[in-house]
């Protein structure tokens, strides 16, 4: 059946293009050719599109390759350092793999005042992290699923705040908390409290909580 109406179609071209003048049954004929090479490529034009896939995909991969051992060599160059000796670690040129191994650096800087150091930072990140996050996220969530003006007010208030360079309010902020000191007897001056409460209220946080809110379902 499936020839029968290849062979109908076919007879049904002929016939329709002995109807049409020589120049339009021309036209056909090339449009039909052009069509026939479009869906059959010649084979060297498939070569060379193909070895250009290949080339760029190459080039790509080289690229990637090489950004991504410039990113690397710091991280190695940090590891083979802390394995090295002192007087191996400061030779020039420097080695690029140590000629004498070595673990004595860790229990030196561990018993030191780094680890001290270490934990005040950790302590300091890691309470700031959190009362950030959870505080732009209540205030991103109230200023988007319950919006007013006042919120609105609040949200570019703060985003004006956060555009004011930290250097320029550091001894105003050193003062309040001097203040925060001597009113409540709470000490603020080198101590944890003093270096997370500044950042209670983290405007870049709450600007980021926002946006997010948005793609946050509301109750119906």
């Amino acid at each position: 059946m499936q020839k029968i109406e290849l062979i109908a179609r076919k007879s049904s071209r002929k016939i329709g293009a002995q109807k049409q003048p020589p120049h339009a049954r021309a036209g056909i004929e090339r449009a039909e050719i052009k069509a026939i090479d479009a869906r059959n490529p010649h084979p060297g034009k498939a070569h060379a599109a193909r070895a250009r896939r290949i080339t760029g995909t190459v080039l790509l991969y080289i690229v990637l390759a090489l950004g991504a051992l410039i990113f690397f060599m710091p991280f190695y160059w940090v590891v083979i350092a802390s394995l090295k000796t002192p007087a191996e670690l400061r030779a020039i040129p420097p080695t690029w793999w140590p000629q004498t191994f070595t673990l004595a650096n860790y229990p030196e800087v561990w018993s030191g005042e780094f680890a001290r150091y270490f934990l005040n930072s950790f302590i300091y990140s890691g309470g700031t992290t959190l009362i950030v996050v959870f505080t732009s996220s209540l205030i991103g969530y109230v200023i988007v699923k319950d919006a007013s003006r006042l919120g609105n007010l609040i949200f570019w208030f703060l985003l004006a705040a956060s555009m004011v360079p930290f250097v320029t309010y550091l001894l105003p902020l050193f003062n309040i908390l001097l203040r925060i000191q001597q009113w409540t007897g709470i000490p603020m001056i080198n101590t944890y409290w003093g270096m997370i409460l500044p950042w209670v209220i983290f405007p870049f946080g709450v600007f980021l909580m926002r946006q997010a809110m948005f793609s946050v379902p509301s109750i119906a």
